[in-house]
């Protein structure tokens, strides 16, 4: 009877060694769960970072570009202008020619 004290308290405490491990495993299934998260995280940081970071520049750029456009429409125009000049030109050149 003396020695049942001394087995109550060694069963509870195998029963707390038990959960403590349980719990232990359950803790270290979670932070691999949370370095995955951590991770993926990063992951979507950079991605995310560096969409913005794409648009701000091409936010910036559009404007350029579209005074490039402008500028290359202009020069069509002239050139269109000038071809038009050179074609009634030659057709003043021509014309002698023909009769």
């Amino acid at each position: 009877m003396a020695r049942e004290p001394d087995n109550l308290v060694l069963m509870q405490l195998r029963e707390i060694r038990g959960g403590l491990d349980q719990i232990s495993s359950k803790l270290e299934e979670h932070d691999r769960r949370f370095d995955k998260i951590d991770k993926d995280n990063e992951t979507f940081k950079f991605q995310l970072t560096h969409t913005f970071g794409l648009a701000g520049m091409a936010n910036l750029q559009s404007p350029l570009a579209q005074e490039r456009a402008d500028e290359a429409l202009e020069r069509q125009k002239r050139m269109d202008s000038h071809f038009a000049e050179v074609e009634r030109r030659l057709g003043k050149v021509e014309e002698p020619h023909e009769h």
